[in-house]
């Protein structure tokens, strides 16, 4: 995440492992997946980190694949997940997902961390086996 975030490039997709064969099925940011809705069909999130541009700053974003055909933020909450209070709310779908906008300040591990427990909280009730993480470095690094 810190290699990313100094390049200002990449994304990491985080996959959560309830079988073997899991680790088979390479994740993407197609456009169907990020604008239709059309993902692997298990909660995923994936961190892409904030630009730094001589124009403007981004900040990093999260967004979260669910599939609770719900909006995710009350989901959250009610799981005692709840989006941290300085995150901004980009997005919220039942089908689209949720995307988050994150402070610069907020370290990377407290965005693991919260992260880890959205899709938790979001996932089916089958127990996670581990976790796989696609990462997709930009060709500056």
């Amino acid at each position: 995440m810190t290699q990313l975030a100094t390049a200002g490039d990449g994304w990491i997709n985080l996959i959560p492992r309830m079988s073997e064969e899991d680790d088979d099925q390479p994740t993407s940011l197609g456009f169907m997946t990020v604008f239709g809705g059309g993902g692997p069909g298990v909660t995923m999130c994936t961190w892409i980190p904030g630009t730094k541009d001589h124009d403007a700053a981004a900040q990093s974003s999260l967004g979260i694949e669910h599939v609770t055909g719900h909006r995710a933020v009350n989901e959250l909450a009610a799981r005692n997940t709840s989006v941290p209070k300085s995150w901004t709310v980009q997005q919220d779908h039942p089908f689209r997902g949720l995307v988050l906008r994150i402070p610069s300040e907020e370290s990377n591990e407290q965005v693991l961390a919260w992260a880890l427990r959205a899709v938790r909280a979001l996932g089916t009730p089958r127990p996670i086996r581990g976790w796989r993480a696609d990462i997709y470095l930009p060709l500056a690094l």
